[in-house]
C-alpha cells in the first residue's frame, strides 16, 4: 500500500482550501440574494414578482455548468477592456465561479426560504402589524426568523449540494479539491 508523499498532501490541502473558500463566498452570496428575492416576492408587487419568478426559473432550469461557462466566457466580454484586464490579472476563474455558483444556488435557496415563509401563519404577520410594525419590520423581526428556523433542514441540504457543486468550477480552471 502506497501512501501519499508530502507534495501530494500539499496539493490536496491547497485544493481543499480553495474548495472551502469557493463554497464560503458562494454561500454568503447565494443566501444574501435569496433573502432579498424572497422578501421582494412576498411584497406582492406584480413587476417585482415577475422579475423574481423569471430569475428563479432561469437559474433552476439552466444547468449549473452552463451558467459557470457563461460567466467565465461570456460575461467578461460585456465588460469594458480595463475591467476585463483587471479581472484576468486577479484570479478571474475563482471570482466568476463564485458568482455563478452563488447566483445559481440563490434561486434554490430562495424557494427553500419561501417554503418556510408559507409555513408561517398569517396571524403572525397580522399580530406584528397590530403592534405597529411596518412591513419590513414584520418581515425582519417576526416572520423571517421563524421561517429560517423551519427552512434549516432544506438549507443544510442546499449547503451540502453547493459544496459538492464547487467541483463544476474545475471546468474553467479553478484548482479545487477534485482538480
Amino acid at each position: 500500500m502506497k501512501f501519499l508523499d508530502s507534495a501530494q498532501l500539499l496539493q490536496l490541502a491547497s485544493g481543499m482550501v480553495t474548495t472551502l473558500q469557493l463554497f464560503a463566498v458562494a454561500w454568503v452570496l447565494a443566501f444574501t440574494i435569496a433573502l432579498t428575492l424572497t422578501v421582494v416576492r412576498t411584497a406582492n408587487i406584480k413587476a417585482a414578482t415577475f422579475v423574481v419568478d423569471a430569475y428563479v426559473e432561469y437559474h433552476r432550469n439552466v444547468p449549473l455548468l452552463v451558467q459557470v461557462l457563461f460567466w467565465y466566457f461570456g460575461m467578461p466580454e460585456l465588460l469594458p477592456e480595463g475591467v476585463r484586464a483587471w479581472l484576468y490579472q486577479h484570479n478571474a476563474e475563482m471570482s466568476l465561479a463564485a458568482i455563478a455558483l452563488g447566483l445559481g444556488s440563490a434561486a434554490y435557496i430562495a424557494e427553500d426560504i419561501r417554503s418556510g415563509l408559507r409555513a408561517i401563519s398569517i396571524t403572525q404577520f397580522e399580530a406584528a402589524r397590530a403592534l405597529g410594525c411596518s412591513y419590513l419590520q414584520c418581515m425582519r423581526l417576526v416572520i423571517v426568523p421563524q421561517a429560517l428556523r423551519i427552512a434549516i433542514p432544506p438549507l443544510v441540504g442546499r449547503a451540502l449540494l453547493l459544496f459538492k457543486n464547487t467541483s463544476v468550477a474545475m471546468a474553467i480552471g479553478v484548482v479545487e479539491l477534485t482538480y
